[in-house]
């Protein structure tokens, strides 16, 4: 978890209250490089939402350069750079 990530994220105006938790997630997995690994079912245990909603407000947080998504080498897997 980093700190500065979480002090980051609670400071954004997301506009909705669903993307703004699912920021605070990835927040809380991020590493000290501000890089967060969790999968979409982990977001989705985290939020109380499901993975279509997950993948939905992920796809919104990029838009609103929030995060950046990045393929994992070699593989299906993503992570976010915030």
């Amino acid at each position: 978890m980093s700190f500065t990530a979480l002090d980051w994220a609670v400071k954004q105006k997301v506009g909705n209250s669903t993307e703004k938790l699912i920021l605070l997630c990835l927040a809380n997995y991020s590493d000290d490089n501000n890089k967060s690994y969790p999968s979409h079912k982990t977001i989705s245990k985290f939020a109380e939402v499901s993975n279509q909603t997950v993948i939905k407000c992920l796809t919104k947080l990029k838009n609103k350069n929030l995060l950046i998504i990045k393929p994992l080498s070699s593989s299906l897997k993503m992570f976010a750079d915030l």
